[in-house]
């Protein structure tokens, strides 16, 4: 069975509301839920401590189209305003570590804090 987790982008202060629409993982918390354009943040998904296995085994998966395990937009009209890197899941399954950019594009510009 394949597990997606599906992230909803809301480009008003690029906020994030992660879903799991394949595998009805539950998702406890995102840590951090908030990026600006032109950021790179090291992100979380932490489902319930008494789900184990709940995004898969334990790993580092690369994130690709054909892999059985992604974390991608919920809106395929939104993936090209974020990148999401290969990721790893940890704590018997429970744990998503991954990495996530907003290009500074997304904005109109060059980031100005940059």
């Amino acid at each position: 069975m394949s597990r997606i987790i599906y992230i909803s982008l809301f480009l008003v202060g690029m906020f994030f509301q992660w879903y799991s629409l394949s595998a009805q993982s539950s998702i406890s918390a995102v840590i951090p839920d908030i990026c600006s354009p032109g950021m790179n943040v090291a992100m979380e998904i932490l489902a319930p401590a008494s789900e184990k296995g709940a995004f898969g085994t334990d790993g580092i998966y690369l994130n690709n189209r054909s892999d059985i395990i992604r974390v991608q937009t919920l809106n395929p009209a939104d993936s090209n305003k974020i990148v999401f890197s290969p990721f790893i899941i940890s704590w018997e399954g429970r744990v998503i570590s991954i990495q996530a950019f907003v290009p500074p594009i997304i904005a109109g510009g060059p980031n100005p804090n940059s």
